[in-house]
């Protein structure tokens, strides 16, 4: 049995871990929290079923904490999460806040095929929470930091990047930082890039 507490994102959790294989048999969270069913108006997707966090009656917090160690979508503008009085979310408005919803709902959908299709949970395997930055700028690109992926806000021209194709490719290059760490550079970067 082992208990690890970490600062950021803030979170108590207990593995039972094999002691032969090393590989994890069981986890749950030390910190009670709620995993609220809700539902969202994203930019890309319409209407999607997603899991929030409720924090209180009528707080709710755009993060997942049933998957691992969580989903966190943050706003790189503030360094502040996204909140709502409802579990139905539609954050529309002009400053596009829509693509958290898009950001929250793709990376969900992307934990749950790891898990379904090759038993990897979290960015690392073992449960590593996926962090999002949405609102990185005016630009259009979307990137991988080592810790966290970021997503532009487009231009005159194109939308911000926050669509299952690209949250899927940025996250995978977390899951290569976690497994074969393929260099950046020729041949093992455009494995990495494709």
């Amino acid at each position: 049995q082992v208990d690890l507490h970490s600062a950021d994102p803030y979170s108590k959790r207990r593995y039972f871990v094999d002691a032969h294989s090393g590989k994890i048999i069981s986890e749950f969270p030390l910190i009670m929290e709620q995993g609220v069913p809700s539902t969202a108006k994203t930019r890309y997707y319409g209407v999607r079923n997603i899991v929030t966090d409720s924090l209180g009656p009528q707080n709710f917090v755009l993060q997942d904490p049933t998957r691992g160690e969580g989903i966190f979508i943050y706003n790189s503008e503030t360094g502040s999460t996204f909140t709502n009085t409802s579990s139905h979310w539609d954050l529309t408005n002009a400053d596009g806040d829509e693509i958290a919803t898009d950001a929250h709902f793709c990376t969900q959908e992307y934990y749950d095929m790891m898990l379904a299709d090759y038993d990897w949970r979290g960015q690392d395997g073992n449960g590593k929470a996926f962090i999002a930055n949405v609102h990185a700028g005016d630009f259009v690109n979307a990137f991988w930091n080592g810790e966290s992926t970021t997503y532009g806000d487009g231009d005159c021209n194109y939308g911000p990047l926050t669509t299952l194709e690209v949250v899927g490719h940025e996250f995978t290059h977390g899951v290569v930082d976690y497994t074969s760490k393929l260099i950046y550079s020729g041949e093992s970067g455009a494995i990495n890039e494709s």
